[in-house]
């Protein structure tokens, strides 16, 4: 979900886990549904569950740029609702 690339303060980490490296070790589980599933789109993603900590904290001068675009993997337009797009692959309409 997080590449090492990444603006918002989580990178990658071990064993499933997503590290936010201003803080600890945080559960995949926490952050995402950890099923893959049909949300629409062509692929099968991740949704965000509610109160996920990536929910409007991605780094929008990102999302705005190429290739990303404002959309996510299944070309749903970002941000929705939020200021920022959502970290991830995944734009959920959570607010």
């Amino acid at each position: 979900m997080i590449g090492a690339g990444g603006s918002g303060n989580l990178t990658n980490g071990f064993n499933g886990n997503i590290v936010d490296s201003a803080l600890t070790n945080v559960n995949l589980g926490s952050v995402l549904n950890v099923t893959l599933a049909d949300n629409g789109g062509l692929t099968l993603t991740h949704a965000l569950i509610p109160d996920s900590r990536a929910l409007g904290a991605g780094d929008q001068s990102i999302c705005d740029a190429e290739p990303i675009d404002n959309r996510d993997q299944r070309g749903e337009i970002r941000p929705q609702g939020n200021a920022a797009c959502d970290i991830g692959a995944f734009e959920s309409d959570e607010l």
